[in-house]
């Protein structure tokens, strides 16, 4: 079979391996177990930030990839992002357990996985569906990420307002995505490392939050104790315990230790083709093609 042959069988399993029945159907709901708690970031591609949270930040129970935030009912990967500015993002439900995580924790890990000042997508993803967002569920969780965002702030005022690149916004209702892209950084290795690569998440976050921050907020739970960011680790996990002060000064029981938070305002995102679309429906056939021996992506960089 020839290479013109391959590649057009390897599309035409594209279709068959990806595109959703008629109707976009997704995938069941999620469940939070009694106990558990639940947070919603948006930080580009939601594979990514399955990950993010998953892998990397301790108490996670599991992240759920879905859609958020926009006007129209029952969003699919093929119409989530139409709308421009009534579009949905692509967000992660995060699903923690409070006992050994907060929500001030997990902001933590947020802003260690987005560019805060790319207000109109995130890394090769562009366009609404992919800009930064982080909503709250009540008060004292609307405050926690204001301070979060003034600590992010003085700590950089070179990247400029931070403010209107990150929406901050009530959490709105969560539309599980279909189930061909859950946990994708575990079923399809493949395409996904490739993807990530090829849009240089690691890169550009290493080169906005420094090598050492990097490496503190992408080393496996398990494996902190015994890495280079132990300090750090440590200090977030000595917030939870040990409590602190909130931005006025005054005591937080353990677990809200008082990092520096300001609101957002909201971003004027700027709409855009979301070009990561094409390249992650065409990397989940190669994942599948490659395995099949129907063709080959070219090597990564």
């Amino acid at each position: 079979m020839s290479g013109a042959a391959m590649r057009s069988a390897a599309t035409a399993l594209l279709l068959l391996l990806v595109a959703p029945p008629p109707g976009g159907l997704v995938a069941a709901d999620h469940t939070v177990l009694l106990g558990q708690k639940t947070a919603m970031f948006g930080g580009g591609c939601f594979w990514c930030m399955e990950e993010a949270f998953e892998k990397y930040a301790p108490g996670v129970a599991d992240a759920v990839s879905g859609y958020a935030g926009g006007s129209n009912d029952n969003p699919t990967y093929q119409d989530h992002g139409r709308y421009d500015e009534t579009g949905h993002y692509e967000v992660v439900l995060v699903i923690y357990d409070p006992e050994l995580a907060t929500f001030d924790s997990l902001l933590e890990y947020f802003w260690r996985n987005i560019d805060p000042t790319d207000g109109a997508g995130q890394f090769c993803d562009r366009g609404h569906a992919y800009a930064p967002a982080v909503f709250y569920e009540d008060a004292d969780e609307q405050a926690a990420i204001q301070c979060s965002l003034a600590a992010v702030q003085s700590a950089h005022p070179s990247w400029g307002p931070v403010s209107e690149s990150v929406e901050v916004r009530a959490k709105p209702r969560f539309w599980e995505a279909e189930d061909y892209h859950q946990n994708s950084y575990q079923i399809s290795t493949f395409a996904y490392n490739y993807y990530k690569d090829a849009c240089r998440r690691s890169q550009v976050l290493r080169q906005r939050w420094g090598d050492g921050e990097f490496e503190c907020f992408h080393t496996r739970a398990d494996e902190v104790a015994a890495a280079a960011c132990e300090a750090s680790a440590a200090a977030i996990a000595g917030d939870f315990e040990s409590g602190g002060a909130d931005c006025n000064g005054n005591a937080t029981a353990a677990g809200d230790a008082g990092r520096p938070r300001v609101r957002a305002s909201s971003a004027e995102v700027s709409g855009g083709k979301q070009q990561g679309v094409l390249l992650r429906m065409l990397l989940l056939l190669a994942s599948a093609a490659v395995a099949s021996g129907l063709c080959f992506l070219p090597s990564q960089r």
